[in-house]
């Protein structure tokens, strides 16, 4: 059974706390290439202000980026209209904000869903989304080639698809009853169709 939001919310605690661990050296050894980051030279070196959040970037209608058909084909069964959860803002890394905006797609007659979360950022930040879905939510995870600017499997179950595209981050998650791989493939075309 799904709660609306956990996701986005596991997800903001496990990028803040990756960003955490990579500002205190514990980047996996990944070089941080930002020209702000103060070196390790032996020499004492002056504590940089904490970035201030940037402006709330606007909102993305989450139930707008698929149709109930769509979502129904998908499960092969009817689905309920759709159940948008409100916006919420939030620092994803220091100096990134995201809104994040959800929509749960349910079946009319089972516990099957169709779940879709967004991060939108504003467009002078899409190099460091880029980096949290690059660096941190895909790292070593199975890629997906043809969706967007970087795309990969949540897990090797094929349940959950995360995708970057520009400004946005899509998080599509389903219970179909069987494999999903198609099925979020699918809707993950339909979904960027419409973001473009």
């Amino acid at each position: 059974m799904q709660t609306p939001g956990t996701l986005i919310t596991a997800i903001a605690i496990s990028v803040t706390a990756a960003a955490l661990l990579m500002g205190c050296g514990g980047g996996g050894g990944k070089k941080d290439e930002t020209p702000t980051q103060p070196q390790a030279t032996g020499a004492a070196t002056s504590t940089q202000e904490p970035t201030p959040p940037g402006p709330t970037p606007p909102a993305i209608d989450a139930c707008a980026l698929l149709t109930t058909d769509e979502v129904a084909a998908a499960l092969d069964e009817d689905v309920a209209a759709p159940e948008p959860v409100p916006a919420s803002s939030f620092e994803a890394s220091a100096g990134l904000t995201v809104t994040a905006t959800t929509c749960n797609f349910n079946s009319a007659t089972t516990a099957h869903f169709v779940d879709v979360h967004i991060w939108s950022a504003n467009s002078g930040d899409a190099a460091g989304l880029k980096s949290v879905i690059q660096d941190i939510v895909c790292s070593g995870k199975e890629a997906v080639p043809g969706l967007g600017e970087v795309a990969c499997w949540y897990d090797s179950n094929h349940t959950e698809l995360q995708v970057l595209q520009g400004t946005t981050y899509l998080d599509l998650r389903a219970d179909t009853g069987g494999d999903a791989t198609q099925a979020l493939q699918t809707l993950a075309q339909s979904a960027l169709g419409r973001l473009s």
